[in-house]
C-alpha cells in the first residue's frame, strides 16, 4: 500500500477487526477447552509446515487474486481443491 492509500488501508483493517470481534475468542464456537483447542493448534501448525499444503495454498490465493471471488464459498472450494488430498493424508494418520 503506498501512503495515498492510508485512509483505505484503515477502513479495511478496522473492518476486519470488527469481523474478528464478532467471531469471539478462538474456540468459543466450537466449545474446546484450552487443552484441546492448543492441541489443535499444534497440529494445525505441523500441517502447515508441510510443502505441499503451503504450495496448495499458494495456488488457492493465486487463483482467487485472478478470479476476484473471496467469498467463503470460493476459499472452501479452491483450499479444499488444492489442499484436500494433503489434509486427508493428515487427518487420517490423527493430524488435523
Amino acid at each position: 500500500a503506498s501512503a495515498a492509500e492510508g485512509p483505505n488501508f484503515v477502513k479495511i483493517i478496522t473492518a476486519f477487526t470488527r469481523q474478528v470481534s464478532r467471531l469471539g475468542p478462538i474456540g468459543a464456537a466450537e466449545e474446546m477447552d484450552g487443552n484441546e483447542l492448543r492441541a489443535g493448534l499444534a497440529r494445525a501448525a505441523e500441517a502447515a509446515r508441510g510443502q505441499k499444503i503451503r504450495t496448495g495454498l499458494i495456488n488457492a490465493a493465486r487463483e482467487m487474486i485472478k478470479s476476484g471471488d473471496f467469498s467463503p464459498d470460493a476459499i472452501v472450494s479452491l483450499v479444499a481443491a488444492r489442499c484436500g488430498k494433503a489434509l486427508d493424508s493428515l487427518a487420517g494418520a490423527g493430524g488435523v
